[in-house]
């Protein structure tokens, strides 16, 4: 059962018995989720919607993270897209990467991205790997 622990103006955190799933609200916010969870923990995976804005989304393993956990977090994406054009369409792609694998840039919110998969959101499947 995954339940909301903590919403404040930056962030939401939900949480289960084997992970924490935490939500950026804004730009900074997601730029600071980076920071604190890449010095925090190295079993955490950073999901995105591909190629569009949208929140930033860190799962927090405390074990073994089994696909459906990937689905939760994928949903909890959609459910917190900054576009209602992008969070209305069924087929959204997300992207999911290790944390350690995110590099920050300049500009606030933007980041490279390397050994990330594609998850379409409709069919579930693992689409693409680079």
């Amino acid at each position: 059962m995954i339940s909301l622990l903590s919403k404040n103006k930056n962030r939401f955190v939900y949480s289960s018995e084997y992970f924490n799933i935490i939500v950026g609200r804004n730009q900074k916010a997601n730029d600071e989720l980076i920071d604190e969870y890449k010095l925090k923990n190295n079993n955490c995976y950073w999901f995105h919607v591909y190629n569009d804005s949208s929140a930033h989304v860190i799962l927090e393993a405390k074990e073994y993270v089994p696909l459906t956990l990937y689905m939760d977090a994928s949903l909890y994406i959609k459910n917190h897209i900054f576009k209602p054009k992008t969070r209305d369409n069924q087929k959204s792609i997300i992207m999911i990467t290790r944390l350690s694998d995110i590099t920050k840039t300049s500009t606030l919110g933007l980041v490279i991205t390397k050994n990330e998969y594609l998850m379409n959101t409709d069919s579930w499947y693992k689409i693409f790997v680079k």
